[in-house]
C-alpha cells in the first residue's frame, strides 16, 4: 500500500479499463501506452492510499497514476463509464 502524492509522473494518454466505484474508492486497469505502462490499482478516496496489481513495470517507475482525472470526469459527468480515456493529440 502506498501513500498517494499527485507530485512527479505526468502521462500524456492514458486509459482506464473495468472501472469499479464508490464514494469509498476506484478500482481499475490503468493503461499509459506511451509510458509502456500497465496495472490494475485500487485507490482509497478517502485516505489517498493505492495498491497496484499485475503491473509490467516497478511501482516507482508507475505512481502517480492520475486518479484525479477520474474525480473530475465523475464530477463533470455524474459517473464513470466502464471505460475512460484522456488522448491528447
Amino acid at each position: 500500500m502506498y501513500n498517494y502524492d499527485y507530485k512527479g509522473r505526468y502521462y500524456i494518454n492514458y486509459y482506464f479499463e473495468n472501472i469499479e466505484y464508490d464514494e469509498n474508492m476506484y478500482k481499475a486497469h490503468f493503461r499509459a501506452p506511451d509510458a509502456k505502462v500497465e496495472c490494475d490499482f485500487v485507490f482509497d478516496r478517502k485516505t489517498g492510499e493505492i495498491q497496484l496489481g499485475n503491473n509490467n513495470k516497478p511501482v516507482e517507475e508507475i505512481l502517480p497514476i492520475p486518479v484525479h482525472w477520474l474525480d473530475m470526469k465523475l464530477e463533470d459527468n455524474g459517473v464513470l463509464r466502464d471505460h475512460e480515456y484522456k488522448i491528447s493529440y
